[in-house]
C-alpha cells in the first residue's frame, strides 16, 4: 500500500507532439506510454457528493485500486491519496462489488509519463475533452517546470477529469456516463 500527498496542475494542450518536443529538449526522460482504463466505484453517492474518488485502474499491465480525497489548497489540486496494487483487474472489481460498491462511470486516457528535475510529467490524451498535460511534485519545482515548458501559472487548471468531463457534457448538452474512446481510437 502506498499513502501519498499528490500536489499537480493541468494545462490544456493543443498538440502533445510540441509538448514531447518540448520535454525532450529540456532534457526529460520518457518513462512509460500506455493506455490507461479507469473504473469509478460508489457507494449511494457519497463519493460524488464529497469529491473523493475511489477507482479501479489498468495500466502497463498492471493494476492498482486508489482511494483518493481532496486537500484544501489555492492554485494547486492536492489528493491525500492511497494506492494498493493488485495483481487483476478482474479481481479488483469482483472485490469492489464484494463490499457493496457499484462502477458508476469509466474514463480512459492515452497517458505518456516523464520525468524532469523531480517533477512527473503527464502527457493525456482524453477522449472528448481534448488534450492535457500534468505535472505532479512540489509547488515550487511544478512552477519552474511549467515555465520551462512555457506554461503559465495563471492558465492552470485544478479541476480532476471527472470535473472536466462533466462540465464538458454540460455545456455541450451531452448526456453520456463514460469517458472512453470510439473503436478504432485506442
Amino acid at each position: 500500500m502506498i499513502v501519498v500527498i499528490e500536489t499537480e496542475v493541468k494545462f490544456r494542450i493543443d498538440d502533445p507532439a510540441k509538448i514531447v518536443e518540448r520535454l525532450k529538449h529540456i532534457g526529460a526522460e520518457k518513462v512509460d506510454s500506455d493506455l490507461e482504463s479507469n473504473l469509478k466505484f460508489d457507494r449511494d453517492g457519497k463519493f460524488l457528493k464529497t469529491g473523493e474518488l475511489l477507482r479501479l485502474r489498468s495500466y502497463a499491465g498492471k493494476a492498482d485500486i486508489t482511494y483518493k480525497k481532496k486537500v484544501p489548497s489555492e492554485g494547486f489540486k492536492v489528493w491525500a491519496e492511497t494506492i494498493v496494487n493488485i495483481d487483476s483487474f478482474e479481481k479488483g472489481k469482483r472485490l469492489l462489488e464484494a463490499i457493496g460498491f457499484s462502477q458508476i462511470g469509466k474514463y480512459e486516457k492515452k497517458r505518456q509519463t516523464w520525468e524532469f528535475d523531480g517533477v512527473e510529467v503527464l502527457v493525456d490524451v482524453m477522449p472528448i475533452i481534448g488534450n492535457f498535460i500534468e505535472i505532479e511534485g512540489t509547488e515550487e519545482k511544478i512552477t519552474e517546470t511549467a515555465k520551462k515548458l512555457g506554461f503559465d501559472m495563471k492558465d492552470a487548471i485544478t479541476k480532476d477529469y471527472r470535473e472536466l468531463f462533466l462540465e464538458h457534457c454540460r455545456n455541450n448538452g451531452i448526456k453520456i456516463r463514460d469517458m472512453v474512446f470510439k473503436e478504432g481510437e485506442k
